[in-house]
């Protein structure tokens, strides 16, 4: 039972009191969890695999170890961030949640889907509660899409895209109790919500996929009843929908969703990371530390990067840059053998396995636009594993045994990586509920305790470290915070955003020069580059460094009034006029803009 168990904890493990309630307890309670059903499925008897795939995945995780080795961030790319734990760690899991699935597989796809379906009912009744009323468990979000018990609408997507599936295979399981069978009615019903809410287009092409395969596959009476659930499933929707614009002043869920233009940039941005490293690529997470480098003029005036990009936002893309074109290779080898299990499953299985197959189709397809997600990974390969058994029963393909020599070390390596993830992990949500209290906290010292506890108890986690030196900042105490970040850099040395915190405690026009030097192309570094030389009295400096600014950030009023300041200050009117209707033409309300006017007027008389 603990594999049925991984994809509720997926979706149910949340800790309201972190700083990010999502992240910390799923990634707890998802390894710890996947990590336990190894060590009991060695421990209990023979294991056996699918040949083929097995040996793929012993390839690719040497070859993922190898990329991490070689890579931009060798720490972070064997462990992961603490925001997608997309690391080495990761791809582990995936490969033993593969092989836990077939293990599993003996008991038939009946417990797992069943555990999909808790799932997919977790799923659909906070989607519900959040559509009506409000998120159960706030966040900072500001989206009109639903985000579900992630707090983002794009995970929201891809887990209805696995898990709704499964649900809708209970329903229409003959051997499930009626009980099992109304449970999974409301749960598909409750992912179907979840799914218009979101507003994740390449959630719904998926389901528009996966809904067009499986009706072409099956025969007979299920082609009915299948209709009928495509019906009932889109008048849920539509209802859904209509209540979201109703709601909230006509907007719909498509009304701050991303543009396609936006995908498109981030991929031209990709391509070039993949030409720079093809072969070892820049290691598990290592994206986010190339991605600045590869960064053109076009993409930051359209976008900027308030927040630094950390994955390309395509599966075939991300695994290209991060593990290169070998790693892809073996990944497409991998995905193109499961997938002809799940084809086969979906064309003559019974209705809990073509759930469980519909689903893994769905959540590959939709990771077209996304990325894999280390809380639902897992979840996908335990589906895969279980599909590919049963169509490897089948047609009696060759398999692997793992024998009790082999497997004697493989349960206490497995058992003793449990607990080391359990305290692990333990520790990360002490150490996120501190940095939620700083993030809270209204008296400065206060605050800055907590952050510090933080950083005690996950040293490792850049984040905490950061939070930490702002707190010194903040209370006085430069010293302590240019300590945590010196500290920070012994895990992490290229990190991106502790390149520009380290720049913001300087302050120099030296520190954000070396700012600039990795990432030369992010106007804000500009800006400040600015305000730096000026007050070291290099005003040509200054000036260059705001023109590039403007030209950077070209909804941003700041680099025009810092120019037409410089310009008064100089006794160049005609060019702070220019430099004043440039900001003004950009945001007509800033405060800032009347006061220079009139001192401009005075001044030119």
């Amino acid at each position: 039972m603990l594999p049925a168990l991984v994809p509720v904890a997926a979706v149910a493990a949340v800790d309201p009191g972190g700083y990010a309630p999502f992240g910390s307890a799923k990634w707890l309670a998802v390894t710890v969890l996947v990590l336990a059903a190894a060590a009991v499925a060695l421990a209990r008897g023979a294991v056996v695999a699918e040949r083929r795939t097995l040996w793929l995945w012993v390839a690719l995780l040497g070859w993922v170890t190898l990329s991490a080795l070689v890579g931009l961030d060798r720490w972070y790319a064997l462990l992961g961030t603490p925001e997608r734990h997309a690391g080495v760690v990761l791809w582990v899991l995936c490969a033993l949640a593969f092989v836990v699935g077939q293990r599993a597989a003996v008991d038939g796809a009946r417990p797992l889907a069943y555990g999909a379906t808790v799932a997919a009912g977790v799923v659909g009744a906070f989607s519900v509660v959040e559509l009506l009323w409000r998120a159960p468990v706030r966040t900072d979000a500001v989206s009109t899409r639903l985000g579900g018990p992630f707090g983002s609408a794009a995970f929201l997507g891809a887990a209805c895209c696995l898990l709704g599936p499964a649900a809708l295979g209970v329903v229409f399981d003959g051997g499930s109790s009626r009980r099992w069978r109304v449970g999974g009615a409301v749960a598909a019903a409750g992912c179907v919500v979840a799914l218009a809410g979101s507003g994740t287009r390449g959630a719904w092409l998926a389901a528009v996929v996966v809904a067009v395969v499986v009706g072409l596959s099956r025969r007979g009476r299920d082609r009915g009843r299948f209709a009928l659930g495509v019906a009932a499933a889109l008048m849920v929707a539509v209802s859904t929908m209509s209540v979201l614009a109703a709601r909230r002043d006509g907007a719909t869920p498509l009304s701050r969703a991303t543009p396609a233009a936006a995908r498109l940039d981030e991929w031209r941005v990709a391509l070039r990371v993949i030409a720079r490293r093809p072969v070892s690529g820049t290691g598990p997470e290592g994206y986010r530390v190339e991605f600045p480098r590869q960064v053109d003029a076009a993409y930051e005036r359209a976008y900027g990067r308030a927040v630094i990009p950390d994955r390309a936002h395509d599966v075939v893309l991300d695994v290209a840059a991060t593990i290169g074109l070998p790693g892809l290779a073996l990944v497409l080898a991998l995905a193109a053998l499961v997938g002809r299990s799940v084809v086969r499953v979906v064309r003559r299985g019974d209705s809990l396995a073509v759930g469980l197959a519909a689903g893994v189709l769905a959540y590959a397809v939709q990771q077209a636009v996304l990325f894999p997600l280390a809380e639902l990974e897992p979840t996908a390969w335990l589906a895969a594993g279980v599909v590919v058994a049963i169509d490897t029963a089948a047609t009696g393909r060759a398999t692997v045994s793992l024998g009790a020599a082999l497997r004697r070390p493989l349960v206490v390596l497995a058992a003793g990586l449990a607990a080391v993830a359990l305290a692990a992990g333990g520790l990360d949500l002490a150490a996120d509920r501190a940095l939620h209290r700083w993030a809270r906290a209204t008296d400065p010292v206060a605050g800055a305790v907590d952050a510090r506890r933080a950083a005690r108890l996950r040293p490792d986690q850049l984040r905490y470290r950061i939070a930490a030196a702002r707190a010194a900042a903040g209370t006085g105490d430069p010293a302590g915070a240019a300590r945590q970040l010196a500290a920070a850099s012994s895990w992490s040395r290229r990190e991106p955003a502790l390149v520009v915190e380290r720049a913001q405690l300087v302050g120099t026009a030296a520190a954000w020069r070396a700012a600039l030097a990795s990432d030369p192309r992010r106007a804000s570094s500009w800006l400040q580059l600015g305000l730096a030389a000026a007050r070291e009295g290099d005003l040509a400096t200054a000036r260059a460094a705001w023109t590039q600014a403007q030209d950077l950030a070209p909804r941003d009023p700041a680099p025009s009034l810092d120019l037409a300041r410089l310009a008064l200050d100089e006794g160049r009117a005609a060019d702070a006029v220019v430099a004043l209707g440039a900001a003004r033409r950009i945001a007509p309300a800033d405060p800032r803009l009347e006061p220079l006017a009139a001192e401009l007027a005075a001044r030119s008389g």
